[in-house]
């Protein structure tokens, strides 16, 4: 709840990329804290998932975009 209350107020200080990078890493930072907080074990699939985000997120900044 809090997250999101900081991520709604400030918001608009951002720009539209990096608020849809925020929200794109929500579930992989669910799974980190479940990890490190209460013992969950995360399976291959999990692991995989977040990985593929990570990809998702990161070749598009290392390629870079199309000026629109």
């Amino acid at each position: 709840m809090l997250a999101l209350y900081v991520l709604n107020r400030f918001q608009r200080y951002s720009t539209a990329s990096y608020t849809a990078i925020i929200l794109t890493m929500e579930p992989v930072f669910a799974g980190l804290f479940l990890f490190l907080f209460l013992g969950e074990i995360l399976t291959a699939w999990q692991l995989f998932g977040g990985v593929l985000i990570l990809i998702g997120i990161g070749v598009p900044k290392l390629v870079g975009g199309r000026a629109t």
